[in-house]
């Protein structure tokens, strides 16, 4: 059994190479320049074929500065996508419910893997500049004033963000747990909005941290318990969906003892007439 080890000229590469030696392993060791080592053969990524001749297994050494990777963000209607190493991407669009979707999946963007078994609303593929590593893409028509799941697909990598059409402008004391809603035009608070809050904790688990509406001033604290003030009665918080473990809905709420074990607060708020809006933050520290 012969061993195909790349990148031999790398410290990784030697490593390895005096490890499978040291075990009675025939190695065979592979550069982009073989002329720098002795006994090497010739290793070219885009025609393999030759250096793995009479090869059982091979160590693959990938130069991180060759690696495909991508990273993007929406705002304003728009997605900014930077790239290195690509020559296409697939843009996935998934309408949502945002409340039902939230509560099934609360950090979105920490995990795509979801919506690999979804039908996507839409799919484009782009076609990326070979002079350049970002570029902005247009929200497609439908889907700018709409609640969606943006979705990209490259070199086997997935990666999804929330976009929630809103006039809402979220101001958050982290260190408090403190929100205020305004109108983003107007300036005016939004009374009455609806805020749901879910925390993960430090080994991965989800948890429903809070819910409750925004007061008068268009604030919510979401540190406190959930207790109107004294002489301020507020509608009844809507009931966290239960008994559907597939879609995500049956999150236990978080316990007292597991308030040191939060890393991450992930709040959604709801708006009649203006809209969703989800954000994620640190949980408070006073």
């Amino acid at each position: 059994m012969t061993v195909l080890v790349t990148g031999g000229r790398g410290a990784i590469a030697r490593a390895v190479t005096a490890g499978l030696i040291a075990a009675g392993q025939d190695v065979r060791v592979a550069s982009r320049e073989p002329s720098a080592l002795a006994s090497a053969v010739a290793y070219d990524p885009s025609d393999p074929a030759p250096a793995l001749r009479d090869i059982s297994q091979v160590f693959l050494y990938s130069d991180p500065s060759t690696a495909p990777v991508f990273d993007f963000k929406v705002e304003n209607r728009t997605i900014a996508l930077s790239w290195r190493n690509l020559s296409e991407v697939t843009v996935n669009y998934y309408l949502i419910d945002p409340e039902f979707s939230f509560s099934s999946n609360p950090f979105v963007s920490e995990d795509a893997s979801r919506f690999a078994i979804i039908r996507p609303t839409q799919t484009a593929v782009l076609t990326l500049p070979k002079d350049k590593d970002s570029m902005e893409v247009p929200l497609p028509g439908e889907f700018a004033k709409a609640n969606v799941v943006i979705e990209i697909v490259a070199a086997g990598q997935r990666r999804a963000q929330a976009y929630h059409a809103n006039t809402l402008k979220m101001n958050v004391a982290e260190n408090y747990g403190r929100l205020e809603l305004r109108e983003q035009s107007a300036g005016k608070p939004v009374p009455k909005a609806y805020v749901k809050v879910y925390a993960r904790l430090n080994n991965g688990t989800v948890r429903f941290f809070k819910d409750g509406y925004t007061d008068l001033r268009g604030k919510f604290d979401y540190a406190s318990l959930n207790s109107p003030e004294v002489g301020q009665p507020q509608p009844a918080p809507i009931p966290v969906e239960r008994g559907n473990s597939s879609a995500g809905l049956d999150t236990q709420m978080l316990q007292p003892s597991e308030l040191d074990q939060v890393t991450r607060l992930s709040i959604l708020v709801l708006s009649d007439a203006n809209g969703a809006l989800v954000k994620d933050v640190a949980p408070p520290r006073e």
